[in-house]
């Protein structure tokens, strides 16, 4: 019997479990695999002390285990993948969107996000409807108001350890996918591309979407098909 492969799923900052429902109907079809979807939880007490740390502390709990596991991460949660995986060795790993480590040698500062430092609580929760509105622009209604009711506030600390740069011990040894979205408005494509070519990965790249549109977007669900063909081919690899 062929072991099971455990799929983890790291959603991104201010989001939550409910970002990957079109990915996990595809991953679903794929043989022997146990899907999770990881809640990030933030310090109930102090939001703004939750840090980088704590949350991939909570990944590695996630994937932990006897099985095989693949880390599947967006934004924030694409970043936290690649650094758990360096420390439970993945079967491979896919970022979407993802945020990024630092490369010391690269004469671009992939790794920035925005021109000012996060505030100590990012308040997302609640927020404005037409401001979700606007970073969805491939969405339908029903997708707009349901990230919009689902929006939770983050922790400025965890969005600013990542603008002063995160390094990265070693190049995890697995197959790695990078999905691209051309316009992704909150981490160029380019910096994806770069930091995807200094670790041998393969890019898959949709020039119209922007950087919620690989999960959330109407075609979401062709992003998830494609990558779990290519996950499916990676898994089937060395049995």
């Amino acid at each position: 019997k062929m072991a099971r492969t455990k799929v983890v799923l790291v959603h991104g900052a201010g989001g939550g479990a409910w970002e990957w429902q079109e990915w996990e109907k595809e991953l679903r079809e794929l043989d022997n695999v146990e899907i999770v979807a990881v809640s990030l939880e933030p310090n109930k007490d102090n939001l703004a002390a939750t840090g980088l740390d704590d949350y991939c502390e909570q990944v590695t709990r996630y994937a932990a285990g006897d099985h095989d596991t693949v880390l599947i991460g967006a934004s924030l949660g694409g970043l936290l993948s690649l650094l758990v995986a360096q420390k439970c060795t993945a079967r491979a790993l896919i970022l979407v969107a993802s945020a990024l480590p630092a490369l010391p040698d690269s004469p671009v500062k992939v790794h920035e996000l925005g021109h000012e430092p996060f505030p100590a609580v990012i308040r997302w929760a609640e927020g404005d409807l037409e401001a979700t509105r606007v970073c969805m622009p491939n969405s339908d209604d029903e997708l707009v108001n349901l990230a919009w009711r689902s929006w939770r506030d983050e922790s400025g600390r965890v969005l600013n350890e990542i603008r002063e740069g995160v390094r990265l011990h070693k190049k995890p040894s697995c197959p790695i996918l990078f999905v691209v979205p051309g316009k992704d408005e909150e981490i160029p494509a380019l910096h994806q591309q770069i930091v995807a070519e200094h670790l041998d990965a393969e890019i898959l790249s949709y020039p119209e979407l922007t950087h919620l549109g690989p999960l959330l977007s109407r075609e979401a669900r062709t992003v998830a098909a494609a990558a779990a063909r290519w996950l499916k081919e990676k898994l089937g690899e060395g049995r």
